[in-house]
């Protein structure tokens, strides 16, 4: 159930939420990048805005909301990307195997590695057996520095 404003919530404006959004997009033909663009037009609403990270090569058609590209042939996250969503309230990621660079989607969890916003994750497919790669990104990496490192879910 969505939370419930109180009175005095209610009379008081709402701030603008800017979304970045991490996805195949169209007019790639694929049925993740149907979704992310169902799901961008679904929060973009009266003020709210939706930045979008565009996976692969690009079209030459883009959406206007493609901010930026990440691509797919590589797990070094690209500056466009990575400051692109760093101007964002909070990046929703999809995730299906074979849509990112390197071993399991590896370029993803590069990406985000690099980017200091809340994020969600939609996993498309979630494996039974995963392999001993994914596996290794389960859990964060011991903090070092005295900095706490933020906690991220990965698949």
């Amino acid at each position: 159930m969505p939370h419930a404003r109180s009175a005095v919530e209610a009379t008081l404006p709402r701030r603008p939420i800017t979304y970045g959004v991490v996805s195949t997009f169209p007019p790639t033909p694929c049925g993740v990048a149907t979704f992310a663009r169902s799901l961008a037009d679904g929060l973009a609403h009266g003020d709210d805005e939706v930045a979008v990270v565009a996976v692969g090569a690009p079209t030459g058609t883009d959406d206007p909301r493609v901010v930026a590209r990440l691509d797919d042939r590589t797990t070094t996250p690209s500056l466009a990307a990575v400051a692109a969503l760093d101007e964002t309230d909070i990046v929703v990621v999809q995730h299906e195997y074979g849509i990112y660079a390197g071993a399991d989607g590896e370029g993803v969890l590069e990406l985000l590695a690099h980017v200091d916003r809340p994020t969600i994750v939609v996993a498309h497919t979630v494996l039974r057996s995963p392999t001993s790669h994914p596996r290794r990104h389960r859990h964060p990496p011991p903090c070092t520095q005295g900095h706490e490192q933020p906690q991220r879910a990965s698949v």
